[in-house]
């Protein structure tokens, strides 16, 4: 019985640090939040444009509170090009 307890404890851990990291979501899953394709996600990483990433080894991830943050940011009234969305200078 004590590798069950063992292995639940693992677990809960692993639960609780990808709690902490936030929800991370693969390249393709990103494109999709954002309305575009994964090749454009790859364009931006070569030019260094575009919303955060994390790469793991080969592996690259999006935080979703980083995607939001990104969509936050680009926001643009066309009406009053002085003032972002919230009325804001």
């Amino acid at each position: 019985m004590a590798p069950i307890r063992q292995s639940a404890a693992v677990h809960d851990d692993t639960q609780s640090a990808r709690h902490n990291l936030g929800r991370l979501v693969t390249e393709a899953e990103a494109a999709a939040m954002l309305c575009l394709s994964p090749t454009t996600l790859k364009k931006w990483r070569r030019t260094r444009r575009g919303p955060v990433y994390y790469r793991l080894g080969s592996a690259v991830r999006y935080k979703v509170d980083d995607l939001e943050s990104y969509l936050e940011d680009s926001i643009e009234n066309p009406r009053n090009p002085r003032h972002d969305a919230t009325g804001n200078q």
